[in-house]
Order: structure tokens, then C-alpha cells, then sequence
């Protein structure tokens, strides 16, 4: 279904001479680049942990080969765990943050799978947009076209990091 809209998406941009802005996500890296800083052409197009990193990566590649083909000037958006004031759908998507803030008002323990080793970059959807806007202005202006992005904080965090700031903020003691 999403590769389905995003090439209707393509066609109509290749059609009406328009430029695409795609949003991906830093999950086409997969697992192994988890904890690297990673280039933007390290992307791991042969292996998808999950239909939603396969979606991605089928839309990146359907994003390049327009660009080859067509023409077709694009930026590509590449997010890192994006969360916000509103991030609290449980019932859509389970989120790491919304589930720790969820458990924890609930006096819940939380599982932290890699404990202390697995590091995160959250970035707040602020920020995510204000990079979009910056971005898609620098496409208009001609300043930059044909790039993938990566809209990311920079500085990762430990999990239990996330889950002892979180409860601090609730005034909790964590049950990890």
C-alpha cells in the first residue's frame, strides 16, 4: 500500500515537473549501524528488519531511480526516533517514550531490552520540523537538491537514561 502511494506520489511529481520531499527513517540502516555514526550511503538496502524499515527502503529506492530516470529532484528526510507533546497513540504504535510515561503513571515496571548498552538519538518533533522547513526552503531556493538528510538531536541516550529522566519529570522511582 505504500509503495503504491509513493509511486502515485513520483508519477504525479515526474508529470507536473515537481520536486518530492520523502520522509524516511534512520531504520534503513538496520540493526548493525544501530550504534554508528552512520553516512547517509551506508544504508543497508539488502536487509530489512521490519516492514516498516522494508517500506522505507522501497520508497528511497523508488525516490532514486526517479531521480535517475526522470530527473526528478527530491530530498530524502532520514528520522531519528521522533517523539512530542502529542506522541501518546498506544493504541496505533507503541513508541519507546509514550510506553515508559504510560507504565510509569501506572506504577508499572518497564523491560529495557540491552540494558544499559543501547543508545538512542530522540529527537523532538520541533526540531524535526524546523529542519524540514529549512530543508524544503533550500530545495525551492535551488541551494540544495538530489540529498538525503539525516534530521537527528546528535547525541544519544541509554534507554535506562530515558527511563530514569522520564521518571524524575513524573516524580517516580522507575521499576526497570
Amino acid at each position: 500500500e505504500n509503495a503504491v502511494m509513493t509511486f502515485n506520489v513520483l508519477e504525479y511529481a515526474r508529470l507536473g515537473h515537481l520536486p518530492i520531499v520523502f520522509s524516511s527513517s534512520r531504520e534503513v540502516y538496520g540493526d548493525v549501524h544501530r550504534f554508528e555514526e552512520y553516512p547517509e550511503q551506508a544504508a543497508d538496502f539488502a536487509f530489512a528488519e521490519s516492514t516498516y524499515s522494508a517500506s522505507k527502503i522501497a520508497g528511497e529506492a523508488f525516490i532514486y531511480s526517479y531521480a535517475r530516470c526522470y530527473g526528478l529532484p527530491y530530498l530524502v528526510f532520514r528520522f531519528s526516533n521522533v517523539y512530542g507533546r502529542f506522541d501518546n497513540d498506544l493504541h496505533r504504535m507503541i513508541r519507546v517514550i509514550p510506553l515508559f510515561i504510560h507504565s510509569m503513571m501506572r506504577g508499572e515496571p518497564i523491560t529495557i531490552y540491552g540494558g544499559n548498552e543501547k543508545r538512542l538519538d530522540f529527537t523532538y518533533v520541533d526540531d524535526c520540523i524546523d529542519g524540514i522547513v529549512r530543508g524544503v526552503e533550500a530545495l525551492a531556493e535551488g541551494r540544495v537538491v538530489n540529498q538525503t538528510i539525516n534530521l537527528a538531536y546528535g547525541q544519544g541516550n541509554t534507554l535506562v537514561h530515558c527511563a530514569e529522566r522520564i521518571a524524575a519529570e513524573l516524580g517516580v522511582e522507575p521499576q526497570m
